[in-house]
């Protein structure tokens, strides 16, 4: 859910054509609130293991019925070439059955016993595709392993085999090389490695400049490639977008580092992206909808003018910074599109000497200025020179939780630009799994969020020096698609989460088969409505276990039949109403007005859905 918040999910009460389609009304389902939220169950460490201290084979765990189990506490072995490879619900299992985060706590019965193994397991996980066996295709294969071996790399394939070969395999996700090859040696009990991709340019199908593209996107989006025939500053644009709530344009390179994002987006959700591009070098362009749902666009590709803008990274001859990790490189020369706003140019190039104490603005045209300008637009060749800022420090204290990502760490320094919003990149966890994360407070003994921390709203340099994290109980989250599915996944009509208690509601995005049906908020079980017009609800807070109902609204097509609607200017135009039964006609006047005509001897009687009709077939 956390990635939702980093976007709008926009949906814009926008107008469109046509007759409507009377549908009926959804029904609200009340929340069941279950007295036997929590279970205890015991760990059993067996006759090899022990807890803490040797003699503690046993402790209890506390764990919310409605979560996914999770046990930060594992025990030691009494054996040296004994290895804890997990837990299960039978004592005499050979492999786990029972996974941190997977399985879900109410399928596991109270007890749980340690599963000790010589050997070590390694499961390899192809998301996206499968790796062929002679028993078939999967998704996971696991290996067993004597500890010391050498790593074996099986081949992985990729479902879109035109655009995608292997790359190897990770257990850190994300950047840099494979890190698990021929040379790494086995060692752990049980271990995840995930296949890397990258592109395959010799299979990828290439688009041409000055053409125009027509795409319908879904899930994910859509690859293509590009190779320029001379070094140029060329233009991705969009036009016209239907369905979905915005695209979004991300260029790439082979190995699916990422370029560049668009940052351009009109009234009807359309984008645009440019960048320097250099002749025989392939760009592969990924089109996908902000949302994660589906919708129509058409891609254009061209050359643009382009001014030569040269970035200075240090003023004064100072090598406090400089580009691409070469300390002798303080000026970088780009070509960038006429009319584009630099002033927010992040140049991720850009490396500081002290990195921990200093941090990038933004860029002026100005060599010692202060600040960065409103807007900074590329007219013609130009010079600009870095603005740095002293980072802020902004100390997050676990508050007797931990920080799973910063090596189980009670606390983490956040390193701020003075005047950015406060975005911290994890939420600490607790080992007491009756209370969840609800929030941060400036206050230790705070038993709830302070209301005015907003994570991606609230200035940094309004928090002081340090945050506390405040913990709730959990509290059970329903999301009902009431039609609807979730997750991009048709099957997924409900979908459950837990919260601390008091935490800040965030939004679900949701999507529906038929692309006229748009959501327009939730309700609970309360009655409460909540708008779908952003990701965060800062009025509405999670205070116990809530189910909410998606709420739909309907596009409706209407036409003035000759006449026009004055407050749009406009013949024809679509709106999104409430899915509702009896149909509210009034409801589109509410939004767009009554047509007129200027035929005086003509004045607006209803709607039919017969143009040359002469008295109204459509009533509320």
């Amino acid at each position: 859910m956390k990635s939702m918040r980093k976007r709008p999910a926009g949906l814009m009460l926008v107008m469109l054509l046509a007759a409507c389609m009377i549908m009926p009304g959804f029904r609200l389902q009340a929340a069941g609130v279950k007295t036997d939220r929590f279970i205890t169950i015991t760990l059993h460490a067996g006759e090899n293991g022990y807890f803490e201290e040797e003699g503690v084979t046993e402790v209890e765990s506390v764990q919310f019925r409605g979560d996914a189990f999770y046990e930060r506490r594992q025990p030691s072995s009494t054996d040296p070439a004994l290895l804890f490879a997990g837990w299960s619900k039978d004592p005499n299992a050979d492999s786990p059955d029972v996974f941190d985060g997977m399985t879900n706590v109410s399928m596991i019965g109270t007890d749980l016993y340690a599963v000790w193994r010589k050997d070590c397991i390694i499961n390899y996980v192809v998301s996206d595709g499968y790796i062929e066996t002679d028993s078939g295709q999967y998704s996971v294969v696991s290996m067993t392993y004597e500890p010391g071996m050498n790593f074996r790399v099986l081949e992985a394939k990729h479902y879109d085999s035109q655009d995608f070969d292997f790359d190897g395999w990770y257990q850190n996700v994300g950047e840099g090389k494979a890190d698990w090859t021929e040379e790494s040696i086995v060692q752990d009990a049980e271990i995840d490695l995930h296949a890397r991709w990258k592109f395959a340019p010799d299979r990828t199908e290439y688009i041409e400049r000055n053409r125009k593209y027509d795409f319908e996107l879904s899930g994910p989006g859509v690859i293509r490639a590009f190779m320029p025939q001379k070094n140029a500053v060329y233009e991705l644009r969009t036009e016209n977008a239907e369905g979905g709530e915005g695209v979004i344009i991300t260029v790439m390179q082979e190995n699916c580092e990422k370029l560049i994002d668009s940052d351009f987006y009109d009234a009807d959700g359309n984008a645009a992206v440019s960048l320097s591009m250099r002749a025989g070098v392939p760009y592969f362009f990924q089109i996908r909808e902000m949302g994660g749902g589906y919708v129509n666009c058409t891609l254009s590709l061209r050359e643009v003018k382009s001014a030569t803008v040269t970035f200075h990274a240090n003023r004064d001859e100072q090598q406090d910074a400089w580009f691409d990790d070469d300390p002798a490189m303080l000026e970088k020369k780009i070509p960038i599109a006429v009319g584009s706003d630099i002033a927010q140019y992040s140049m991720s190039g850009l490396t500081f000497k002290d990195a921990q104490q200093v941090g990038l603005a933004g860029w002026s045209a100005v060599p010692d200025a202060k600040s960065v300008p409103g807007e900074l637009i590329v007219k013609g060749d130009m010079d600009v020179y870095a603005v740095t800022s002293d980072l802020g420090v902004l100390i997050l204290d676990a508050n007797g939780g931990f920080f799973a990502f910063e090596g189980n760490s009670e606390t983490m320094r956040h390193r701020f630009i003075p005047g950015t919003p406060f975005e911290p990149t994890y939420d600490p966890r607790n080992d007491d799994n009756t209370v969840k994360f609800s929030g941060w407070s400036r206050d230790p003994d705070a038993k709830e969020p302070d209301a005015d921390i907003i994570e991606g709203v609230t200035r940094c340099d309004d928090l002081g020096d340090r945050l506390y994290a405040v913990y709730g109980e959990k509290v059970l989250e329903t999301f009902d698609a009431n039609g609807g599915y979730m997750l991009d996944d048709p099957s997924v009509t409900k979908y459950y989460s837990t919260k601390g208690k008091g935490h800040i509601f965030y939004g679900m995005v949701v999507h529906h088969e038929n692309e006229r049906m748009k959501a327009i908020g939730f309700v609970d079980q309360d009655g409460t409505e909540i708008p779908y017009t952003a990701d965060i609800y800062p009025y509405y807070h999670v205070n116990g276990d809530t189910v909410y109902t998606t709420v739909w609204g309907y596009t409706v097509y209407v036409d003035a039949n000759g006449g026009y609607f004055p407050e749009a200017e406009a013949e024809k135009l679509k709106v999104l109403l409430p899915y509702e039964d009896p149909f509210d006609l009034e409801a589109i006047l509410d939004q767009i007005g009554e047509p007129v005509n200027d035929d005086p001897d003509k004045v607006f009687a209803g709607w039919a859905t017969d143009p040359y009709a002469d008295t109204p077939d459509i009533v509320s």
